[in-house]
């Protein structure tokens, strides 16, 4: 690791807001649902088309 002396500038410090990254998150969350949702359908032999759901 690089010892570093002084301030950081702009370009050394990768900054995310989360705000940026909930939207990703809650989409993920949303679409694994309708995953799990069509795998338990199908274990009883109903089919259910997550592309159609999953906006």
């Amino acid at each position: 690791m690089q010892e570093r002396h002084g301030h950081l500038t702009g370009e050394e410090v990768v900054l995310v807001r989360p705000y940026l990254l909930a939207h990703e998150h809650c989409m993920h969350r949303h679409l694994q649902r309708e995953r799990r949702t069509a795998a338990a359908l199908a274990s009883m032999g109903i089919d259910y088309d997550i592309t159609a759901v999953a906006i």
